[in-house]
């Protein structure tokens, strides 16, 4: 999001944008905002959601000196004897991974050896020789082109719903808004927007 608010502020001087990054489940309506970005399947009944992206590819990923050194990974079974790091959502729960191959689907819920509450922070313990992550494709994809990560079971990836941006079906979408939507999914930029 960072290149794409950088632009828009460019874009649009005139308009005031607050942007607030949270994992707890936030009720928008009632926290004053005009939207909210979830994924796909986590995005209240009521609200009109637009896809932001493709489907989204989960990995797991590690460090090579940290594959080096542990057991032999052969099938996502093997990762349970894995130093593996799980995240906690904003709802409390521990994300279990969903990993599929072709057909096959595996839910792995482990006794992770370390949970953390956020995916950056995964990450750099997966940088560090920590243990396996799991986290989207996307996110590690710096690490994984200058090698201090590696995909882990890379044949065992999972598929997800895309990222949505949502709003409330009962109010007008705000001009500034509309611009938003507009410039995260690549549109040509809209002209003349004014507000907050």
């Amino acid at each position: 999001m960072a290149p794409v608010i950088a632009r828009y502020a460019t874009l649009y001087p005139d308009v005031r944008l607050e942007v607030a990054v949270e994992d707890a489940v936030v009720d928008i309506i009632e926290q004053g905002f005009d939207a909210g970005v979830r994924y796909g399947g986590t995005i209240p009944e009521d609200m009109i959601a637009v896809p932001l992206c493709p489907d989204l590819r989960w990995v797991t990923v590690a460090s090579p000196a940290y594959l080096a050194s542990a057991p032999p990974l052969r099938g996502p079974a093997d990762l349970h004897q894995h130093r593996c790091i799980g995240i906690r959502m904003g709802s409390g729960k521990i994300y279990h991974w969903e990993l599929e191959r072709g057909e096959e689907k595996v839910f792995l819920d482990t006794d992770w050896s370390v949970i953390v509450n956020e995916t950056v922070l995964s990450i750099e313990i997966a940088e560090r020789d920590g243990g396996i992550s799991y986290n989207l494709e996307s996110r590690a994809a710096v690490q994984i082109a200058n090698g201090s990560l590696v995909k882990v079971l890379p044949e065992w990836a999972s598929m997800g719903p895309p990222l949505f941006i949502y709003y409330p079906s009962r109010r007008q979408l705000p001009e500034a808004l509309r611009a938003l939507i507009r410039l995260i999914q690549g549109q040509k930029p809209d002209q003349n927007v004014t507000g907050e």
